[in-house]
């Protein structure tokens, strides 16, 4: 199944394109909403997970095709709010939901998490999956954790001290 990742940075780009994913854009890109339509309209997108909410939301949603999900999950994009005309709910039909691995059917039953994690435990290793390490921050310093940016893609790490 095509999908379209959506990536902060040009080295991010450049490593997926290294592992063979074609269709990657660079959300800081000039002509990122130009390219995202494109593709998205090209490859009849239907459904967006997106993690990150906030701006990057708002970006997104008009340039999506008619009868598209946004299922959100994730609050990387913290207090930003997510802002879009209410005409794209008409004019595209497009449908915002919630989505947690939590409420999944997968997670739900014992077997099938025990047999998805076992599917997980080869791939995790891979390049592609890992986090690159930005800085580490105590328990303490959840809020300046949650607040820490880096232009390389580095995450923020909470370590036990």
């Amino acid at each position: 199944m095509p999908a379209i990742f959506l990536v902060r940075s040009l080295a991010a780009q450049e490593s997926l394109q290294r592992h063979d994913v074609e269709h990657v854009i660079v959300t800081a890109d000039e002509n990122f909403e130009t390219r995202l339509g494109g593709l998205a309209a090209e490859l009849q997108t239907t459904a967006v997970f997106d993690g990150v909410g906030g701006d990057l939301t708002s970006r997104i949603a008009p340039n999506l095709p008619v009868n598209s999900t946004i299922y959100i999950y994730g609050l990387l994009g913290g207090a930003t709010p997510v802002s879009f005309p209410s005409t794209l709910f008409l004019t595209k039909n497009l449908v915002v939901k919630r989505f947690s691995n939590f409420e999944s059917q997968t997670v739900k039953n014992p077997a099938k998490l025990t047999a998805a994690l076992k599917e997980l435990e080869g791939l995790i290793d891979e390049p592609m999956f890992m986090t690159r390490i930005g800085s580490e921050f105590a328990f303490e310093q959840i809020s300046e954790a949650m607040n820490y940016e880096s232009r390389s893609g580095a995450k923020a790490i909470l370590v036990a001290h």
